[in-house]
């Protein structure tokens, strides 16, 4: 089962999101777009795939989000990373280049549901430890 963490600022929305999530077997936990959600992520010791949604089109807050994500080495490699947003078109630079640092896919809003649960699927893959190589002769 994996984790999810729901950042988003619309109570509806984060709710509908939670709800679905669950539905398909996830683990969700739901923060609004504040330093509760950074509080969450640098607290948590599992690894999570982090669902951020903007609220603005013109992403200020999902870009500090990003910003702080992308500043702490810790975050970078604990979590996967997946943005929802309502005009890809209008994301600014510097928030493009934290979310390709991060490989963190961008979601177009409204969302097919079987999108978004396959970025996921792809995200939660990301997180699992890799297997251990077998050894030869035994």
């Amino acid at each position: 089962m994996t984790r999810v963490l729901v950042v988003e600022f619309d109570e509806a929305t984060r709710d509908t999101l939670h709800e679905m999530l669950a539905y398909a077997g996830h683990d969700v936990v739901a923060a609004t777009m504040d330093p509760a959600s950074l509080t969450c992520l640098a607290a948590c010791p599992d690894r999570l795939v982090v669902l951020c949604s903007n609220k603005h089109a013109d992403h200020h807050l999902s870009a500090s989000f990003f910003a702080h994500v992308a500043a702490d080495a810790r975050l970078v490699t604990q979590h996967q990373y997946i943005l929802l947003s309502s005009n890809p078109a209008t994301i600014p630079p510097a928030l493009a280049a934290h979310l390709t640092q991060l490989q963190a896919p961008v979601i177009p809003k409204p969302f097919d549901m079987d999108a978004l649960l396959a970025a996921v699927a792809v995200a939660a893959e990301r997180l699992a430890p890799a297997p251990l190589p077998r050894r030869r002769g035994v």
